[in-house]
């Protein structure tokens, strides 16, 4: 976020990370936890980088510690449907339910979806197609120099397998 050179930490822009879960990240049943950084030498000692984690959580229990609209949000992304955006006192939630269902009426946007989605699962199916074609030719070449202590090891060592193909692919 700085531009090359600039060593001024001090010009980074406040960063707040969220994080949505359907599960209680902290274990203490709140549906929100907020983290700030800390040395770990001294204790108290902020790290002061604006920087600020939010991680909520859909499954809270203690709905008097934040506000209505935000455990409404949260009991809303965990069951996106109009009866509960219909119990919600939000129009804010409201107002994004009425917008989720256009989106999901527009037949371009399915469509653009659709196809950004089967992009996506080709492209993981190409990567591991290329992966196992890379496998296989290192394992006829370990075959084939008749290395196969190397061949027997680099089947159950993910390290040592990635120094062979180092070695041999490249």
């Amino acid at each position: 976020m700085l531009e090359p050179g600039v060593v001024d930490f001090n010009a980074l822009n406040p960063v707040c990370m969220i994080l949505i879960s359907p599960f209680d990240l902290g274990g203490k049943d709140l549906y929100r936890y907020t983290y700030r950084m800390t040395c770990d030498e001294v204790p108290g000692q902020p790290l002061e980088d604006g920087a600020v984690r939010i991680f909520l959580n859909t499954q809270g229990k203690h709905p008097e510690l934040v506000s209505e609209e935000l455990v409404e949000l949260l009991h809303y992304m965990e069951n996106t449907t109009a009866e509960v955006s219909e119990q919600c006192n939000s129009l804010r939630v409201r107002a994004i339910h009425k917008h989720i269902e256009q989106i999901r009426s527009s037949e371009e946007v399915k469509v653009k979806y659709m196809q950004e989605w089967e992009e996506r699962v080709l492209a993981v199916k190409e990567a591991e197609e290329r992966g196992e074609e890379r496998l296989n030719r290192l394992y006829d070449t370990l075959m084939e120099e008749g290395r196969l202590e190397d061949l027997k090891r680099a089947m159950k060592d993910d390290a040592y397998r990635k120094e062979l193909l180092k070695e041999i692919m490249e």
